[in-house]
């Protein structure tokens, strides 16, 4: 019984020196270390420092939030004129708002799934 024990423990330390070594590190998006991103940060960030329009700040967005999205979107365009490839900012596409929410489409899709997980099982 002990030869099975130490066999499945160093059965376990082999995967796991594996996976340790098969792992890279991790980072965020590429845009939110974009170095065009950051200066946009620096320079517009300030001017986002005021009150937000009642509509977003009932949707949670708040003056950081909306400083990320402008210059998410500055970027994206200025990366755009010039060929370049978009990028993703906090692992979101640049989508546009729509009465500040800005993915709409993800927002009817989990909209839906909660109908159906409510309201289906009643059938």
């Amino acid at each position: 019984m002990s030869n099975l024990v130490a066999a499945s423990a160093c059965l376990c330390g082999c995967l796991l020196l594996v996976l340790l070594l098969a792992v890279h590190s991790v980072g965020g998006s590429y845009g939110d270390t974009d170095r065009a991103f950051l200066l946009c940060l620096q320079h517009y960030g300030p001017a986002f420092s005021g009150p937000l329009p009642l509509h977003l700040r009932l949707l949670g967005w708040t003056p950081e939030a909306e400083a990320r999205y402008h210059c998410m979107h500055l970027v994206t365009r200025w990366r755009s004129e010039r060929g370049l490839g978009h990028l993703q900012y906090f692992g979101k596409w640049p989508f546009k708002r729509v009465v500040g929410i800005q993915e709409p489409a993800s927002l009817l899709a989990s909209l839906g799934n909660l109908y159906v997980e409510i309201v289906a099982p009643s059938y």
